[in-house]
């Protein structure tokens, strides 16, 4: 399966109100860039068909630095959450046969566990054994993360 199946999906619309900034959390820095411009060029060497950030919330300002970095931006207005984010972002996808779902604001994300959940899912489709898969941190305390419940595993 080529890349050519493989669409990138970066959610960057929210406003980020818990950082109690007036600036999209997607557009604070950390390394002396973005947090979107982070996840962005994550991506780029994986060469997918397309890469797509939705934006919303001064998405003018996202747009700026990730259109030069050849990332499609969709605009959701009004934000309504991360189901009606992806319905905008469909429409960017063209013929890909799956999508990389991506937060905009995790710019710790490496190329290589991208490329190793693409390999995963790619082989999990020619086996006809397709499931959703789901990258996960687990943090030694969750008390300020979302959570997912996992059924428990038996040995």
């Amino acid at each position: 399966m080529s890349n050519n199946d493989v669409a990138i999906v970066i959610l960057a619309a929210g406003k980020g109100t818990r950082l109690k900034s007036s600036l999209a959390k997607v557009l604070h820095r950390a390394g002396g860039r973005t947090l979107v411009e982070h996840i962005v060029r994550s991506c780029q060497p994986l060469k997918a068909r397309e890469t797509v950030v939705v934006v919303g919330h001064q998405a003018e300002q996202v747009a700026s630095v990730v259109e030069p970095l050849e990332a499609v931006t969709v605009l959701q207005q009004p934000q309504n959450g991360t189901g009606h984010a992806m319905q905008v972002a469909k429409r960017a996808l063209g013929r890909a046969k799956f999508a990389v779902v991506l937060p905009g604001d995790a710019p710790l994300v490496r190329t290589e566990t991208l490329k190793a959940l693409i390999t995963r899912i790619a082989t999990g489709m020619r086996r006809q054994r397709f499931s959703p898969q789901c990258l996960l941190i687990l943090p030694a305390t969750a008390a300020s993360y979302a959570r997912l419940k996992l059924p428990s595993r038996r040995s």
